[in-house]
C-alpha cells in the first residue's frame, strides 16, 4: 500500500491500515471546531433570507462518511486533511489561539485543556515497559511529541530530540530536532498518540524509519477506542460513529498488525495498557517494532 504526501484534502477510497477497498460507509459530520480551524468550513445557519426553496431551514455542518474496513476492522473518516490543513489545525497546539477558537464551539474544553497540560501519569509505566524490552536507550527521537512534556525518558536520556509540526515551545530537557545537530539514527524512536490524528499513517511510519538502524526500535502507542472493543460488524459500529474530531483513525488489533506489515516493520511486541486520561480510564495499544 502506497500513500504519498498531499498538500490539500482528499477522500480516502481504501483502508488507511491495510489498503483494502472492501469498505462500508455511513453518514457522519466533521465536528465544527476542526472544520473551522482546518478548513474555514464552520457551521452555518440557513434561514429564509437564503431564499433556497428546496433546502430546509436549519444548521448545516460539514458532512463526511464514517468508513469501516471489512478486511481488518479499522474505522476512519473518509475526508483526509492535507499538509496545509493539518498545519492550520495543529499550529500552536493547545495554545491560546487554539483554545479560544475551540471553546467557541466546545465551552467545556477550557477545563479539559488544563488537565491535558499536566504530565500523563502512565508515562513511568511506558518507560518501565520499554526498559524491560530493550533497556535504557542512549538516544531518543520523539516524532509528533508536541512540547515533549510526555516524551519517554525525558528526565533520563541526554541525547533526546523532538519533532512536531505545532511549533510549540519545548520543555526543559527536550531539544528541537534539527538534522545538523541531531544523530542520523536513534536507539529509540517514539511516536505516541500520533497515528490516530494523521491522514496518512503509512507516510508517518515511512518517515520515522529513516531515523532507524537495524539496532533501533520504534515504540508506538495510540488509543484502543471503546468503539473498537466490541465484536460488532463494521456496518453496526458505524451506526455509533456519527461525528469525527481530531482522532480520525480508530484502529483494530488486526489493523495495527496490517499497517506494520505494509510499512515493512517487524512486530516485536503488542499489548493493551489501561491508562487514566482526563479523569477517566481508557485503553491504549502499545507497540514495539523494528526494521526487518
Amino acid at each position: 500500500m502506497k500513500q504519498t504526501k498531499k498538500t490539500s484534502i482528499w477522500i480516502a477510497d481504501s483502508c488507511i491500515a491495510c489498503g483494502s477497498y472492501s469498505l462500508v460507509a455511513s453518514p457522519a459530520i466533521l465536528m465544527p471546531f476542526v472544520a473551522e480551524r482546518a478548513l474555514n468550513w464552520g457551521p452555518v445557519d440557513i434561514d429564509e433570507s437564503w431564499n433556497l426553496s428546496d433546502v430546509k431551514i436549519g444548521r448545516a455542518y460539514t458532512r463526511v462518511n464514517s468508513m469501516g474496513c471489512i478486511a481488518c476492522g479499522t474505522v476512519f473518516v473518509d475526508l483526509r486533511l492535507g499538509e496545509t490543513q493539518m498545519a492550520r489545525l495543529y499550529k500552536d497546539y493547545r495554545g491560546d489561539d487554539y483554545v479560544s477558537t475551540r471553546i467557541k464551539f466546545e465551552p467545556h474544553y477550557q477545563q479539559k485543556n488544563i488537565s491535558f497540560n499536566e504530565p500523563y501519569k502512565h508515562i513511568p509505566k511506558v518507560e518501565a515497559k520499554i526498559k524491560d524490552w530493550i533497556g535504557v536507550p542512549q538516544s531518543v527521537l520523539d516524532w509528533g511529541g508536541g512540547d515533549g512534556l510526555n516524551t519517554p525518558f525525558r528526565h533520563v536520556v541526554e541525547n533526546l530530540f523532538c519533532y512536531d509540526i505545532s511549533g510549540v515551545e519545548l520543555c526543559e530537557g527536550v531539544r528541537k530536532y534539527c538534522s545538523e545537530t541531531a544523530p542520523d539514527v536513534f536507539d529509540l524512536v517514539v511516536c505516541c498518540q500520533v497515528l490516530e490524528h494523521v491522514s496518512s499513517p503509512m507516510e508517518v511510519l515511512t518517515e520515522v524509519k529513516k531515523f532507524m538502524s537495524h539496532s533501533s526500535f520504534l515504540y508506538l502507542d495510540f488509543p484502543f477506542e471503546k468503539l473498537m472493543q466490541t465484536d460488532k460488524e463494521c456496518s453496526e459500529m458505524l451506526k455509533c460513529k456519527r461525528h469525527w474530531h481530531e482522532h480520525i483513525n480508530f484502529f483494530s488489533e488486526a489493523g495495527v498488525r496490517e499497517i506494520l506489515k505494509s510499512a515493512e516493520l517487524d512486530l516485536v511486541h503488542l499489548d493493551v495498557m489501561e491508562v487514566g486520561v482526563d479523569g477517566s480510564s481508557a485503553k491504549i495499544f502499545q507497540v514495539l517494532c523494528k526494521l526487518p
